[in-house]
């Protein structure tokens, strides 16, 4: 096959889910943001879930195409409270959350600039951990197990990537929207994380693009030819605290930012725990610092300030190893509840089943 039918062939598998305005700039890219749609493109095409939920979601917003861009008010509203040079150094990056059989959230450099993206894998983890976790009227102890496997198992990539489509349950209306608000002071935190990388000048040293592999090795993406920067400890520390430290807003947001961070780092905590167990290497292949130091030093650095005291954060960290260790006991006399690919539901909220390909 010469050169031009290679071409041809890739205009028209990019063709079943862009217009032709979008496969040309995947095709000859000449910005940041012609790169991130390159990435987007991939996860779809890479992956039948993913592509049946994309396509699910089109179909819904009645947009030109499933590239569309999602969710992009998450990132404007952290940039809108950043000091001048901040938020023009995070201007100039290309970002957006990305549907794709990866649980990673980076800011990695192309050809053509900067790119962050945050993993809608993660965004799901963070959704079942609050529900699993957090102090909610009428949830009993079945539903926040279910949920908290649920969670480890999408930051695993076993849980099938289909929540839009079959959403493991019903939840009260009331309880959905508080886990939403969590989520978002969470992910404003992650948000904040990868743009300091950039504005702080992290360059750190370059590995190529990865992804996990049903969470027990690291595998090479074929269609990734981005870099991501391993950064040093100190420069993931200065990170986390850059995320919560530098937006100008009121304390009150400030506080959610922090204690979203605190959460987000606690229920880390958990899935890497499991993740060790279930793949001792994990830990060799894992490039961020110990979750139990990043969480001591954002102690460390804001809690007198929210009246967190350090003997309440350490009670609450032990608490998440021990729901961990729960998880672990469980999978050994359920030797396949973490690795086999499908979904699991949230007991007796589970609802009406839900036929696969008839139903959804």
């Amino acid at each position: 096959m010469n050169f031009d039918q290679k071409d041809f062939v890739k205009r028209m598998w990019y063709g079943t889910i862009g217009n032709k305005s979008e496969v040309d700039r995947i095709m000859n890219p000449t910005s940041a943001e012609d790169e991130l749609l390159r990435i987007k493109a991939e996860a779809i095409l890479d992956n039948a879930r993913v592509y049946r939920v994309k396509s699910a979601r089109y179909k819904s917003a009645k947009d030109q195409s499933m590239l569309f861009k999602e969710n992009s008010e998450l990132f404007e509203s952290y940039i809108s409270t950043l000091p001048d040079y901040e938020r023009l150094m995070s201007e100039s990056v290309a970002f957006d959350f990305v549907l794709a059989a990866s649980s990673d959230s980076m800011c990695m450099d192309t050809d053509h600039g900067k790119v962050v993206i945050i993993s809608e894998c993660f965004a799901h983890f963070l959704y079942f951990m609050n529900l699993a976790n957090l102090n909610f009227s009428g949830v009993s102890e079945s539903v926040k197990f279910s949920a908290r496997l649920i969670a480890v198992r999408a930051m695993l990539l076993s849980e099938s990537l289909d929540f839009d489509l079959d959403p493991r349950g019903t939840i009260p209306s009331d309880i959905r929207s508080d886990l939403e608000l969590m989520v978002f002071s969470q992910l404003q935190f992650l948000i904040g994380h990868e743009l300091a990388h950039n504005y702080l000048n992290h360059e750190g040293s370059i590995i190529r693009g990865y992804q996990y592999s049903n969470g027990l090795a690291m595998s090479r993406s074929a269609a990734s030819e981005w870099c991501v920067h391993s950064h040093s400890w100190e420069q993931e520390y200065a990170a986390d605290r850059s995320a919560i430290e530098v937006p100008q807003c009121e304390e009150s947001r400030r506080s959610t930012i922090f204690f979203g961070a605190l959460h987000t780092l606690c229920y880390l905590q958990i899935f890497e725990q499991v993740a060790e167990y279930l793949n001792p290497e994990f830990s060799e292949i894992n490039t961020h610092p110990p979750i139990k130091e990043r969480y001591d030093l954002l102690v460390e650095e804001f809690g007198s300030s929210y009246d967190l005291k350090k003997e309440l954060a350490d009670e609450i960290f032990e608490k998440h190893i021990l729901m961990a260790d729960d998880i672990i006991e469980f999978s050994k006399e359920n030797s396949t509840i973490l690795t086999f690919y499908g979904s699991i539901y949230l007991a007796e909220w589970r609802g009406p089943d839900l036929r696969d390909r008839i139903d959804y």
